[in-house]
Order: structure tokens, then C-alpha cells, then sequence
């Protein structure tokens, strides 16, 4: 579109907001107005539901700052002593707890080794038993062997 294009464009639509604006209003009486069968008292205003005030739309619906909101300060860096006694206490506390790691490791270990040389030690003395077992049969057949 050209410039002139939207020229006409927008002119077109001024035109038309003027049209609607300029054009004459039917108001319809008998929607708006009430009919009551009493007579109402005096000092009582009737009003239609819809058009109650509530406490809610008094309020503004924006609520103002007055300022008196706790500071929060912001966070200063740490001195430099202050930053190497806290870098020294987290590198001992790292220290200490991989030392107690591998402490624990090192009792695991143990116990994995001390069940290892259990299970190794029954079945040398299983072996054993066996071949005393067959040293023994052995023994009695060549005794029989030699008695027939």
C-alpha cells in the first residue's frame, strides 16, 4: 500500500467513528424506568441489584506504597581475613569427611577380604576332608585287598 493509501485509509475510518458518533440516540423508556406497587417511603432510595456499591469497588484497586518497607542491606564481600579463615574451615571440613570416607572404604575392604579368606579357608578344609576321606577309603581297600 502507498503512502497516500493509508492516508485515505485513515481518513476513512475518522469519517466513520464521526458518523456513528453524530448519529441520534434512541433511548428506550420503558426498559429503564420501575414499576413498584407500593409507594415508597420517604428517605428510602430502590435501586436495581446491578447497580449496588460494594465495599470492594469503593477501594482502589491499587494500593499505595508508603515506604516504610524493612531495608534489606545489601551483601557486603568479606574481608580478606575473614574469607581465609572460611576458605580454612571448608578445607577442613572437605578433609575431614574424605578422610571418613576412606576410612569407610578401607573397613569395607576389610570385611570384603576377611569373607573372601572365610569362604577360601572352608573349602581348603572341604578339599582336605575329601582327600582324607579318599586317602582313607583307599587305605581300606588295599587292606582288603591284601586279606583276600
Amino acid at each position: 500500500m502507498s503512502k497516500c493509501g493509508i492516508c485515505q485509509l485513515v481518513t476513512i475510518r475518522a469519517e466513520v467513528q464521526r458518523k456513528e458518533s453524530t448519529k441520534p440516540k434512541v433511548f428506550d423508556y420503558a426498559s429503564t424506568t420501575t414499576t413498584t406497587t407500593r409507594p415508597k417511603a420517604r428517605g428510602v432510595i430502590v435501586q436495581e441489584p446491578s447497580e449496588f456499591r460494594t465495599p470492594q469497588e469503593a477501594q482502589p484497586s491499587m494500593i499505595k506504597d508508603k515506604g516504610k518497607a524493612i531495608m534489606i542491606k545489601p551483601e557486603v564481600p568479606l574481608k580478606r581475613k575473614d574469607q581465609v579463615a572460611l576458605d580454612e574451615d571448608l578445607a577442613r571440613n572437605h578433609q575431614a569427611q574424605l578422610e571418613a570416607e576412606i576410612i569407610k572404604e578401607e573397613r569395607l575392604a576389610r570385611k570384603q577380604e576377611e569373607e573372601a579368606n572365610i569362604a577360601l579357608i572352608e573349602s581348603w578344609d572341604n578339599t582336605q576332608a575329601m582327600m582324607k576321606a579318599d586317602f582313607e577309603l583307599a587305605q581300606r581297600l588295599q587292606t582288603r585287598k591284601d586279606n583276600y
